[in-house]
């Protein structure tokens, strides 16, 4: 009987442990999941920086290239309701720049700095349109063009375009469209994208309009975190004043601004301010680049600066 109650005792024991065990590494795991969730929450930011320029291709002077060329392209660059727009005749007929549908529009000079050490994740592409008319407009092609010249898979949508401006997004964080990117690729200047339509409908239209074009690159640095860069409308203007190590934002569309934020190059925030964000005061920050976010209506705005 002593044996048995030995035995019993010695089993509860060895059960206590294993569920100690059992316990302490479930409140671990927990543990480094909220770390690792709270990294991959915390490390994607974002650079702001105006469109470059936007051209049709074939230029509108070739009359011996069929599709209808874009008038206004460069309106494409800031995003206020003022577009480029193109003129489309009925479906099915089409004369040299007379046509029922477009020549590309190609937008490019995106302005981008991604480091050279990083790696390309996705990009994502959203155009701000509108149709003249509902089940009139569609895609034909949306596309990039790596280096200006290597195109890539077309992220066309398969719905028609709204009768209001709606902004629609194309790709997207781990879609790379078909290729490999290289930060240099997505640096360089001629990188594009380009849009095509035509219109589906019986009669003639006016007024296909695209107000702006952006792209947003995903990547991740070498330590892994995950971070990102957009172009977007130029509605903050940050510039120093060297001398008092002072960072000046400028608000050019008088939009609130909720927070900034300044990130080292690895990624860590080192700065964060909540008031008076209009001025933002850098001198106890080393010498280096640093990235500066501010928050605005739930959307995200950067750039890069070098403090000296």
């Amino acid at each position: 009987m002593y044996f048995l109650r030995s035995f019993r005792l010695i089993s509860r024991q060895i059960s206590y442990i294993y569920i100690k065990i059992y316990l302490m590494k479930k409140h671990l795991l927990t543990l480094i999941m909220g770390i690792v969730f709270t990294q991959t929450l915390f490390a994607q930011t974002f650079m702001t920086m105006p469109t470059g320029t936007a051209t049709t291709s074939p230029s509108n002077a070739c009359l011996s290239c069929p599709g209808s060329g874009w008038n206004n392209e460069m309106n494409v660059t800031v995003s206020d309701g003022i577009a480029a727009d193109v003129n489309l005749m009925k479906n099915a007929f089409c004369f040299q720049s007379t046509c029922y549908y477009s020549r590309s529009l190609v937008s490019s000079q995106f302005g981008f700095s991604i480091p050279g050490s990083a790696t390309i994740l996705g990009i994502e592409v959203n155009i701000i349109r509108e149709a003249p008319a509902i089940n009139t407009i569609m895609d034909t092609t949306v596309m990039l063009l790596m280096n200006g010249v290597t195109q890539s898979l077309n992220n066309k949508s398969s719905v028609s375009w709204p009768a209001t401006y709606t902004n629609q997004v194309y790709g997207g964080p781990s879609n790379l469209w078909g290729l490999t990117w290289t930060p240099a690729d997505i640096n360089n200047p001629a990188t594009a994208v380009r849009l095509g339509v035509y219109n589906q409908s019986t009669v003639s239209v006016s007024g296909v309009n695209v107000d702006f074009i952006s792209m947003t690159v995903y990547y991740a640095n070498p330590l892994g975190i995950i971070e990102s860069q957009t172009s977007s409308p130029n509605v903050f203007s940050p510039y120093p004043n060297p001398s008092e190590n002072i960072l000046n934002i400028e608000n050019i569309s008088n939009r609130k601004i909720e927070m900034v934020t300044v990130f080292d190059i690895m990624g860590r925030k080192v700065l964060e301010q909540r008031e008076n964000t209009s001025q933002v005061n850098v001198q106890s920050l080393e010498k280096g680049m640093y990235q500066l976010v501010i928050i605005s209506n739930g959307k995200n705005y950067s750039w890069k600066f070098v403090k000296e």
